[in-house]
């Protein structure tokens, strides 16, 4: 991966792990297609977690994903963001 790259995403995770919401998201879909860093789905799926309980939507979306086909998480139907 290029340098900027490189700094890019190391900046994204220091945002993600400080708490940046946006970054959480970002960070997580980054890990969860495999963009720049290698497929991680459980990883991604704390990240959309941390993300969704701050209220982002698209976030929640994707763990919503996540749980209903047992991506990086246990398969649940049922399994609330909160």
């Amino acid at each position: 991966m290029p340098a900027p790259q490189a700094a890019q995403l190391e900046k994204l995770a220091e945002l993600a792990a400080a708490g940046c919401a946006a970054s959480q998201l970002q960070y997580g879909l980054r890990l969860d297609l495999g963009d720049g860093l290698p497929i991680d789905s459980a990883t991604a799926a704390y990240w959309y977690r941390r993300a969704a309980r701050q209220g982002v939507v698209a976030a929640q979306y994707r763990l919503a994903c996540s749980l209903w086909f047992g991506r990086g998480v246990p398969r649940s139907e049922e399994r609330r963001v909160g």
